[in-house]
């Protein structure tokens, strides 16, 4: 996990026009900005610090990602496969009457990394998720897309998270230091002391499936399926 940025050589720019800045390697800061796609048929989505109010998704673009950002603004870095998003050190999210949206472009694979994800919607149905790491937690959703192989998500420091994957992908919870509440598919289980293991049906068996790994407690934990289509 990322802990501090550099700071940048230049001053960000910020705009309000239509037309959406092409973040660079020093960052911009604007209400649309857009990363190139490059070629590029890997790449990495860091949040160094503070999600707060931003939905997730991946769709038709052309660039490797696009974000429209509601103030305070974001300072939105590329820098060859790596884009980084960092919100201010100070700033109160109840000022922020809509969230802020991300696409990714679907045709690449995604590491995603974030810290104090204080509310997030992330709709990955359509990502081939590398990797997820999440490092602090108030309110995560996570829509899951079929994986390739097995597929590795971390979180430390959660309070409520939502994950559902298509129904017939099995998936491995770890808590490392225990667990309020915990809803596995069709299982619920109340307070649970570390260390914790729970497998949906078929997982051993399973080619492509999911690891979820729990480290530094978690008040509540959801498993589910998605409906078939």
């Amino acid at each position: 996990m990322t802990d501090a940025m550099v700071t940048p050589k230049h001053p960000v720019t910020v705009r309000s026009a239509t037309a959406p800045l092409v973040a660079t390697a020093e960052g911009v800061r604007g209400e649309h900005v857009v990363v190139p796609l490059n070629g590029v048929s890997k790449a990495r989505l860091i949040f160094p610090r503070d999600v707060v109010r931003v939905q997730l998704t991946a769709g038709e673009t052309d660039a490797l990602c696009e974000g429209f950002f509601s103030r305070p603004l974001p300072i939105m870095r590329a820098e060859g496969s790596t884009v980084t998003l960092e919100y201010p050190g100070t700033w109160f999210p109840l000022r922020q009457p809509q969230p802020s949206r991300i696409t990714l472009n679907p045709s690449v694979a995604w590491d995603i990394e974030m810290r104090n994800a204080n509310y997030l919607v992330a709709d990955l149905s359509r990502v081939d998720l590398l990797s997820f790491r999440l490092e602090g937690s108030e309110y995560v959703d996570l829509v899951l897309n079929r994986p390739h192989g097995t597929r590795t998500l971390e979180t430390g420091g959660v309070k409520r998270l939502s994950l559902r994957r298509p129904a017939d992908v099995p998936v491995r919870v770890l808590v490392v230091s225990g667990i309020s509440k915990f809803a596995g598919d069709d299982e619920y289980f109340g307070a649970i002391g570390g260390p914790f293991t729970w497998l949906s049906d078929g997982y051993a068996n399973a080619g492509d499936r999911y690891e979820l790994v729990v480290n530094g407690g978690a008040d509540t934990v959801r498993i589910g399926r998605l409906p078939a289509s």
